[in-house]
């Protein structure tokens, strides 16, 4: 489009994503701090009946709470099983202390599991921007077989532009780029070349974000 609108239509558009992506909850407890913290132990157990029921019992002697039990064929020796127990608590506290003592001559060996680790993503609105900047960073440099590389005029045209984007904070009003006539020219062009291949061209998904835009007032000719 030419331009953006300063309607509260279109401000309330942008940041659906971002609303959808807030009401996630990420898997590390330890970056929330929103449940009770993790440890992990590894442990082969000894092939024998009874013996993931004494190890199991020792938790609940301590009171110690179990968040997963898994386990998996020891790349070894085969007849032994190896299990990936996270509980609840530290290595520091007296509980998680108490139970690896007690497992050490249940076990055939036993070994801490190293943290998991989430990569960080958004959950509310306003972490939006911080991936959004980083994202602009990335584009303002030009390679050297962009057409425009050797433009100045293009380039301090493109870094105005990147400036009122990177400016914006989720809560704002859109920034609204001058674009000149030549400018709106242009992009008249590829609108009316694109919409007339839209409807053989495009997916549904395509053609149904383009109608809730132009009808936020986002998108028009």
């Amino acid at each position: 489009s030419s331009q953006s609108p300063q309607t509260p239509s279109a401000a309330m558009a942008l940041p659906r994503l971002a609303r959808h992506c807030a009401r996630a909850r990420p898997f590390s407890t330890r970056q929330t701090q929103l449940w009770p913290e993790t440890v992990g132990v590894g442990i082969h157990i000894k092939d024998e009946p009874g013996a993931l029921h004494r190890i199991l019992q020792i938790f609940k002697e301590n009171s110690v709470n179990l968040t997963s039990l898994k386990n998996q064929m020891s790349p070894l020796p085969p007849h032994l099983h190896l299990f990936q127990i996270h509980f609840e608590g530290s290595w520091e506290g007296s509980g998680t202390m108490e139970v690896l003592r007690k497992l050490k001559p249940e076990v055939n060996k036993i070994f801490k599991l190293p943290e998991p680790t989430v990569p960080w993503f958004p959950r509310k609105v306003q972490d939006i921007d911080q991936f959004s900047r980083s994202t602009l960073d990335a584009g303002t440099d030009l390679e050297s077989d962009h057409p425009g590389f050797n433009d100045p005029a293009y380039r301090e045209r493109r870094t105005v532009i990147c400036n009122n984007a990177s400016s914006f904070s989720t809560g704002s009003l859109i920034p609204e780029v001058a674009y000149t006539p030549e400018e709106n020219g242009t992009w008249t062009h590829v609108w009316d070349q694109l919409t007339a291949l839209y409807p053989r061209r495009a997916c549904r998904e395509q053609l149904a974000g383009l109608k809730e835009m132009q009808e936020a007032g986002i998108y028009a000719r």
